[in-house]
């Protein structure tokens, strides 16, 4: 539902650069289904009847699946995963040589090393049923660079 995206930039005393890039999002939608063909469509992806409204979607306890014949009154993308957030920085010295500028620099992807899970599970009959079982993104990365720059005359 939301997403945003800040990049800040500041030049520092003595050539120095630091920049940053700021992303969060909401979590994003996905469908609780019984994991059974209630309605007999050779499909298994039929949602369930919502037991208690306003109750946990992580909690099976939630829902009602002993039907047949029919889908569920559960609207589609009624579970909403977790949101996802990662800061990546930069720190850059700025060298002028005589024939070449150079850039000696320091970046690190999701500084904060912040773990962002996927979408839970939504299958009902599932062990994992309401358990995020994989990570988004990846984990903090940090990388060390020299950038030449050959000014033309």
């Amino acid at each position: 539902k939301h997403q945003v995206v800040a990049n800040l930039t500041a030049a520092l005393p003595a050539g120095f650069q630091a920049s940053m890039v700021l992303k969060y999002r909401s979590g994003t939608p996905y469908n609780i289904t019984t994991g059974a063909d209630n309605n007999g469509d050779s499909q298994r992806t039929d949602r369930p009847d919502l037991a208690v409204p306003g109750g946990d979607p992580t909690d099976k306890s939630t829902f009602f699946t002993g039907f047949t014949g029919r889908v569920g009154n559960l609207p589609r993308n009624y579970g909403v995963g977790p949101d996802y957030a990662t800061v990546d920085f930069r720190v850059s010295k700025f060298i002028r040589l005589k024939a070449v500028n150079v850039e000696v620099l320091v970046e690190a992807f999701n500084l904060f090393n912040r773990e962002n899970l996927d979408s839970p599970n939504g299958n009902l009959l599932s062990s994992l049923f309401g358990q995020s079982t994989s990570i988004t993104g990846s984990p903090r990365e940090i990388q060390i660079g020299v950038r030449l720059d050959f000014p033309g005359k």
